[in-house]
Order: C-alpha cells, then structure tokens, then sequence
C-alpha cells in the first residue's frame, strides 16, 4: 500500500470516530430535556364530605403517592400552631394534609351556594392549587381548611390573573346573601389584598352555620384559611371561637407564602 493511501484511509478513520461522539450530544441548549412541570395532576372525584355544612363534596384530590401537593413546597402552608383554637383542636399539620386540588373551591363559596362570575372561566387551569382539610368537623366542632392556588412564576400575568381571581372572589363572598337567603356578611378587615368575614347561613331544620374566612392576594398567589361550625338547631359550638388579631391571621397565613416564593 503507498504512502498517500495509507494517509487517506488513517484520515477517514479520524473523521468517523468525530461524527460517532458529536452524534452524541446535543446541537445546542434547545434540545436539553425540559425542567418537570410544576402544574398539579388532575384526580378522580373525592367522596362526599358529610362534614361539610354545605353538603358537597370537597374538591381536594390526593397527589400522586400521597406526597403532598406538586409545585408546593411545603413551607407555604401556615404552621397548624397559628390557626384559632389550635389551644383546643391540636390541628393537623396543614403541610402533610395537603392535597392536590382541581380549580378549588374555597370554603364561603360552597356555604354560600355562588357561582363565580363568567370572566373567571377556566382561570385556575394553569395554577398549581392544594387544599388542607383539618379536623374531624361535624356538628358543634370545629373544622378547618387551607386552601392555596398559585400561578408558578413571577410574569406580570400571574400577578395580573391571581388579582382577578381575588377581586371575584371577595364580590362573591358579599353576595352571599343573595345566593344563600337569610345568610348575613360581616366583613371585619378588608384591603386591595385582603378580606377577613364572619358568615353565617341558615341550615336546615333551624341550623346556622358560622364561617370564619381568611382571604388573602400575595403576589401571584390567592390562599385562604376557613374555620366553620355548624351545630343543630338550638345548639353552639363545643369551643367558643376565639381568635388572634385578623392582622395576626393573616400575617401567618401570608408569611410563609411570600418567604418560600419571595415575590411579595
């Protein structure tokens, strides 16, 4: 074999081994596997909750291998310690009752029996949502629940939609009179980005029942904290309700969400 063929063919090895290794990496960042996504997985519909005063059924759903809620870490839950009348129920951890939640409702929404306005069609399909249910509940206990929806980011438009969905919410919740006759509002603290209300709703065979709601707009995030009871007819709650501040509540219930997602 001469010199030149022997060089030629040594050349064409060299170029085959270089097309082998950059065969196996990709062009350019573009082709990088996608980061997982953070939007919550749809689950099959829960069972009724007959401790509810509404009488429907909850919309929380258990994640995927009962883990929690994904896309919510667990530090934006309140500590159960911070809820009203922890001294009494020695609530759950609100962090590992959470459940994956499909478009929430929240608490004053099913007691009042409303319906959101139209514009907010479909306005919590991209948010990543949870709910934490607390306490047996039923009759003259107690019960609470957490609920957070959160558009993952910090765009203009998370912010944006978070708002709206807020500013529905609290027109909802003083329409609650009309969706539910005889129920009475009374709003004790209200801002731009929060709402504190006492709700109470007549029940059947002469029963009211009475809701505390924390509502609250952080950033890109809406988040609430209801504790409701509703004994029978001529009854009161085992516990009388006492509470912090509502400046206190919703310090608690807003802190953790604006330190873990720091966009408040």
């Amino acid at each position: 074999m001469s010199r030149a063929t022997t060089l030629i063919a040594a050349t064409a090895a060299v170029l085959v081994s270089l097309g082998s290794l950059t065969a196996c990496e990709p062009d350019d960042a573009s082709t990088a596997a996608a980061p997982p996504s953070t939007a919550s997985t749809p689950a099959s519909a829960p069972a009724q909750d007959s401790a509810s005063p509404s009488g429907q059924a909850p919309t929380a759903t258990s994640s995927a291998g009962g883990q929690g809620v994904k896309g919510l870490p667990n530090p934006v839950w309140i500590s159960a310690n911070n809820i009203p009348l922890y001294s009494a129920y020695h609530w759950a951890s609100p962090a590992e009752a959470a459940k994956t939640a499909k478009d929430p409702k929240f608490e004053f929404e099913s007691l009042c029996r409303s319906k959101r306005s139209t514009d907010l069609d479909g306005v919590t399909s991209r948010a990543t949502a949870g709910q934490a249910l607390l306490g047996s509940g039923g009759g003259q206990d107690w019960q609470a629940k957490e609920t957070i929806v959160n558009w993952p980011g910090k765009s203009s438009g998370a912010v944006q939609t978070a708002a709206a969905l807020f500013r529905g919410l609290v027109d909802e919740l003083k329409a609650c009179g009309t969706s539910a006759p005889g129920a009475t509002v009374k709003v004790t603290t209200e801002d731009s980005t929060y709402l504190v209300a006492t709700i109470t709703v007549p029940q059947a065979g002469g029963a009211t029942a009475t809701l505390h709601q924390y509502l609250s707009n952080t950033s890109a995030t809406v988040s609430e904290l209801a504790l409701w009871s509703a004994p029978p007819a001529g009854g009161r709650p085992k516990v009388a309700w006492s509470a912090p501040s509502d400046a206190g509540v919703l310090k608690t219930l807003e802190g953790p969400l604006c330190s873990t997602f720091q966009d408040c």
